[in-house]
């Protein structure tokens, strides 16, 4: 067993795109990867003034960032990785150094397996965006507290009140709320375009409530900072407070359209300012992608275009055709949101 409190030197990995900088600002990609090392870190300058360097296995995905270098010619070999570093992992690194050996072992302890045994089904690039938005929320001191509709077997909860405690946060709470009997089913009359779905037919997305309780407890994370919510959304969220009056992050996981726009119109009115929503099925259900971008028109973040140029995309909402930018697949190219695997996400 891995131990939690044993002191780790880590080194970052990081490949440039933009090598030379001179009194200007300079915009650049980065692929940031901190693995824990006992090294020197160097880098070094090739005749095409790019450096690069071998990413661990476990790399952030691809981030934009901007830099202002006003009295640095170049990189040298003995450039300060923190030069180029993303605010978050800079503020990771001075204000709160998390033991990222611990959350990687505990993230493959939660989603390794099979679907009998694993406790999240979200894959590895989308736990470690979590590890990004805390320290996000941690750096812009975001109040609230912290909602996952559809916890399923509550590992995504367990591992985000892991990164809480590596942030030392003892503040925030956090809400798993599912039926715990599975997706329901389709809703024909308010929810035509829920048509598609068969979830509610699948034995294994139902998680016991005993089971998940169970769960919590071998993590040590059941305890007053864990609200556990059983029952359908339509009954469990349109009156929900937070205990802290607001919410910082919104991870939505309810795949259909029913329960996707049911935990929006609840929920979002209390999120923070430069509080986060996360739709983890916008990639890979109609009704939740349909839902999140229903949401955005109500709240005035998108509109549809004034005429409509192609044929209608199956919801036959007026708007939404094939290379619209009021169809889902193009709310990110419009900057509506931003997707990550099948999830999307945005701040708001």
């Amino acid at each position: 067993m891995y131990n939690k409190s044993a002191p780790t030197l880590f080194i970052i990995h990081t490949t440039i795109s933009y090598y030379h900088l001179q009194n200007q600002n300079v915009e650049f990609h980065t692929s940031p990867s901190i693995s824990p090392l006992i090294s020197h870190a160097h880098t070094k300058q090739h005749h095409t003034h790019q450096t690069s360097s071998r990413l661990s296995s476990h790399s952030h995905s691809t981030a934009k960032h901007k830099l202002s270098l006003t009295h640095t010619k170049h990189f040298s070999s003995t450039t300060p990785y923190l030069l180029i570093l993303s605010p978050t992992i800079i503020y990771t690194l001075t204000r709160n150094p998390m033991n990222l050996n611990y959350l990687n072992q505990l993230m493959h302890e939660l989603i390794d397996g099979n679907n009998d045994t694993k406790l999240s089904m979200l894959w590895e690039p989308r736990m470690l965006h979590l590890i990004d938005i805390l320290q996000d929320l941690e750096r812009n001191e975001t109040p609230g507290d912290i909602i996952e509709t559809g916890c399923w077997r509550g590992g995504t909860c367990i591992f985000i009140r892991a990164i809480l405690d590596e942030l030392n946060n003892k503040q925030r709470t956090i809400y798993a709320a599912d039926s715990f009997d599975g997706v329901p089913k389709p809703d024909l009359t308010n929810y035509p375009i829920d048509s598609y779905s068969t979830h509610y037919l699948s034995p294994w997305l139902k998680a016991p409530l005993e089971q998940v309780i169970s769960n919590f407890k071998k993590y040590n994370y059941l305890d007053n900072r864990t609200i556990i919510l059983p029952g359908w959304f339509k009954h469990t969220l349109p009156n929900l407070k937070p205990t802290s009056n607001s919410w910082s992050l919104l991870r939505l996981d309810g795949d259909i359209y029913e329960s996707t726009i049911q935990a929006l119109n609840s929920l979002y009115n209390d999120l923070s300012p430069k509080g986060y929503t996360i739709i983890d099925d916008f990639g890979s259900d109609i009704g939740a992608a349909h839902a999140t971008r229903d949401f955005l028109h109500k709240i005035n973040k998108i509109h549809p275009p004034p005429h409509t140029t192609g044929p209608l995309c199956g919801c036959n909402t007026p708007g939404c055709f094939i290379g619209s930018p009021f169809h889902p697949q193009n709310l990110e190219s419009i900057g509506a949101l931003k997707r990550l695997c099948l999830s999307a996400y945005w701040q708001k």
